[in-house]
């Protein structure tokens, strides 16, 4: 913010750099740490999924899932080959 301050970006505020830090709160909110866990990372997937704010697709194609996506003809788009099946369907 500071850099910003410096080169000019606030000018047209026409404070000076004390105001305007004093007038800014910034929140910061560190990432959820990574879990290795298979267990775990099923069970969050599996309740993202329920909740409907993630695809099976999508949980399958993230880094250290168990489930990889492998589509067969016969099957719908919303079944895997290992017999996950939405219940949307």
């Amino acid at each position: 913010m500071r850099l910003a301050w410096e080169a000019g970006r606030f000018s047209r505020l026409g404070v000076s750099w004390e105001t305007l830090e004093a007038l800014i709160e910034i929140k910061i909110d560190a990432p959820a740490v990574a879990t290795r866990d298979a267990l775990q990372m099923a069970r969050t997937q599996e309740v993202q999924i329920g909740l409907g704010i993630l695809s099976r697709q999508t949980a399958a194609a993230q880094p250290g899932s168990i489930t990889t996506p492998r589509w067969r003809s016969s099957m719908r788009s919303s079944e895997f080959e290992c017999g996950i099946t939405s219940k949307w369907s």
